[in-house]
């Protein structure tokens, strides 16, 4: 299914590069313990966002209490500082000279007076792209809605990972993947390295390539032994932006490393060998 544009809300900033009036304080944080989270359907009836997100918060959802909602519902909502909103967005990068859609999940607070794009962004992950199928990532939702929570919980024990920056701190913790299994689907990785020994030449650890299918169980089973790559690129849609690759636990909502650089060919569009150094340095 080709994903449609299904939230008529435009990010022009992300969790990573917002302005000031985009940023949440400690005080969001407070408040989002004690809201209703409101879960906002897409307007496209059929995606698979709408097919598997209520499964997946009943399973994995234990912060807050829950609702579910439309996207006309939200627009009458949103400001209620008492409401929490999960629900996926589009975003784009004012600083980028190419105009690339992303979609991501976002957990927000509702604000008084306060424009859509301005509601406090609690923490916010890439997705895809706009013009990707939905295919390429539905299947890992659920690990990224378990990080929403654990990562509001953990910002009430260490507010420095409010800001700009504040998802760069979890690349402190990439020498923690030495006791993982790190899940590799072929097609994410670029072609020069596109086996177990040459992956195992620049990577320390222990890793294995696998389908979507054993991702998929892995998250399902709460696997705290099984780390698994989540790559956002174009995927051959010809949009020369960013490709994100984030370092995700199957098991323990935790958010592991992550980065992103310009795509500038098509082979760009993977995990490459420096970023398989970094992450076991």
């Amino acid at each position: 299914m080709k994903k449609i544009l299904t939230l008529t809300v435009i990010l022009s900033i992300s969790l990573w590069s917002m302005g000031q009036q985009h940023l949440p304080t400690l005080e969001d944080y407070q408040r989002f313990l004690k809201s209703k989270t409101m879960v906002v359907y897409d307007d496209v009836k059929m995606s698979e966002f709408n097919m598997r997100i209520k499964q997946i918060m009943e399973r994995s959802w234990n912060i807050t209490p829950v609702e579910y909602i439309t996207l006309s519902e939200f627009n009458k909502l949103k400001n209620n500082p008492d409401l929490s909103f999960l629900m996926t967005t589009t975003v784009t990068f004012d600083k980028d000279k190419i105009k690339a859609r992303y979609n991501f999940v976002s957990l927000l607070m509702g604000q008084p007076n306060t424009r859509i794009r301005d509601l406090p962004d609690l923490c916010s992950l890439p997705l895809a792209y706009y013009q990707v199928d939905e295919e390429v990532y539905s299947y890992k939702l659920e690990a990224f809605i378990q990080f929403l929570q654990a990562h509001a919980q953990t910002v009430l024990e260490n507010p420095s990972l409010i800001g700009d920056n504040g998802l760069k701190k979890y690349n402190t913790g990439a020498g923690d993947l030495a006791d993982k299994t790190l899940y590799l689907i072929e097609k994410d990785v670029a072609p020069n390295i596109r086996s177990i020994e040459k992956v195992k030449a620049n990577y320390p650890y222990a890793v294995k390539f696998v389908t979507e299918e054993e991702v998929e169980e892995a998250i399902a089973n709460r696997d705290k032994n099984v780390v698994f790559l989540h790559k956002v690129g174009p995927e051959q849609t010809r949009v020369r932006a960013r490709v994100y690759k984030l370092i995700v636990g199957a098991g323990d909502s935790r958010l592991y490393w992550w980065d992103y650089e310009m795509v500038k060919m098509a082979s760009d569009d993977a995990i490459q060998a420096k970023d398989l150094k970094k992450m076991g340095k």
